[in-house]
């Protein structure tokens, strides 16, 4: 929702002029800073579940596009930005550059900037989180405006690419982006995370829907193959958290089968025997 709502307002405002250009950036990025102040007001603010809220601010800026696309002129992106996106650089598109580089700069601060470590520390244990000091509020915060912020630039960036704005152009992202994240190793409760993965992720559905596309398959059944995989992945994947160990990772498809003691290391304390059950001390 907020790639094309930052395509269609972006385009509009720079109406395939070189001098909008910052204009039109500027739009991109203030939309998805609204977007994301709205996912952190109604999730964090309002107690709204994540998956509830993001959905209804996702369906307020869908209205938005809409109503703009049917009351305003369709423009185009400045001339600059399209030579820009579709350019190389030593060979390389520039995209793929302005993509690799971006996958290395969140690596690298997931695994070395307090603010990412903070991160990942939330998606382990929010409580153990806020115990040891960290603001949880201002991290979930935080995370929704970078989120919405690089969806902003990125419907910015495909306007240019495709030298226009159309509805849903931000819908085939919806789920493969999900799929590429968990397909690339993060545990989709939270916890851990691997940007390296996540390219890794994207490379591979991005190769299986070529092979669908060159196969010359009709669209539907494309689009049918696509939520397989996807569904497949968050199935076999998707139920790993970095709160659950082993016993929810995988969901149905994965079952811890319980020991009937711990290990004799961790059984015996002051006299005392530690059964497997959970909370149950024997004397």
């Amino acid at each position: 929702y907020v790639i094309t709502l930052s395509a269609y307002w972006s385009c509009g405002l720079m109406n395939g002029s070189d001098s909008r250009l910052l204009t039109g950036i500027a739009v991109a990025v203030g939309l998805g800073l609204a977007v994301g102040l709205a996912n952190a007001f109604v999730i964090i603010g309002l107690g709204m579940p994540p998956i509830v809220g993001t959905l209804a601010v996702g369906f307020l800026a869908d209205s938005a596009v809409n109503v703009y696309a049917s009351h305003a002129k369709l423009g185009a992106p400045s001339p600059a930005l399209a030579d820009f996106v579709r350019g190389t650089f030593l060979g390389v598109p520039r995209l793929v550059v302005l993509a690799v580089v971006l996958a290395a700069a969140v690596g690298l601060g997931l695994r070395w900037m307090v603010a990412g470590r903070q991160l990942v520390a939330v998606g382990q244990s929010e409580q153990a989180a806020r115990l040891s000091g960290v603001s949880v509020g201002r991290i979930r915060a935080g995370t929704y405006l970078v989120s919405s912020v690089l969806a902003g630039l990125t419907g910015l960036a495909l306007a240019g690419y495709n030298n226009s704005a159309f509805l849903n152009m931000g819908s085939p992202y919806q789920l493969a982006s999900i799929g590429a994240v968990v397909l690339g190793g993060t545990f989709i409760a939270g916890g851990r995370s691997t940007a390296v993965g996540t390219v890794g992720g994207a490379l591979f559905l991005t190769l299986v829907l070529t092979l669908m596309q060159s196969s010359k398959l009709e669209i539907g059944v494309q689009n049918v193959g696509e939520g397989i995989l996807i569904i497949a992945v968050l199935l076999v994947a998707g139920g790993g958290s970095g709160r659950g160990g082993d016993a929810r990772r995988g969901g149905w498809l994965r079952r811890v089968r319980p020991s009937s003691e711990v290990p004799a290391s961790l059984g015996d304390h002051g006299g005392s025997r530690v059964s497997a059950t959970p909370h149950e001390v024997q004397p």
